[in-house]
């Protein structure tokens, strides 16, 4: 990486976490679900109070979620909910202690 290359990624990756956080993060923090969550009638709750997590736990859920994505190791912490019991939780629900519901 040069200074200009570097300047860019640097960018690139604050426009991505910005979005990530107001896209995703404050929703969930604020109704426990994104517009996508509302259109499909689900929601994340806290594993423990079942209220819409804090933010910590919010932050946490996408990065864990958008993170490995990106290396496409992603598919198999979402496809690992079919097997979880007994909350049926992806690696980022297990991470921040939350899972998703009928809401």
């Amino acid at each position: 990486l040069d200074g200009t290359t570097s300047v860019h990624l640097g960018i690139v990756l604050a426009v991505l976490l910005l979005g990530g956080v107001l896209l995703e993060v404050l929703p969930t923090v604020k109704w426990g679900r994104t517009l996508g969550k509302r259109l499909m009638s689900i929601e994340v709750r806290d594993i423990e109070a079942h209220e819409a997590p804090e933010f910590g736990a919010a932050l946490r859920r996408w990065l864990v979620y958008s993170v490995p994505g990106l290396l496409v190791v992603g598919v198999v912490g979402v496809l690992w909910c079919l097997f979880d019991k007994p909350w049926h939780q992806c690696w980022h629900d297990k991470a921040a202690h939350t899972f998703v519901a009928a809401a």
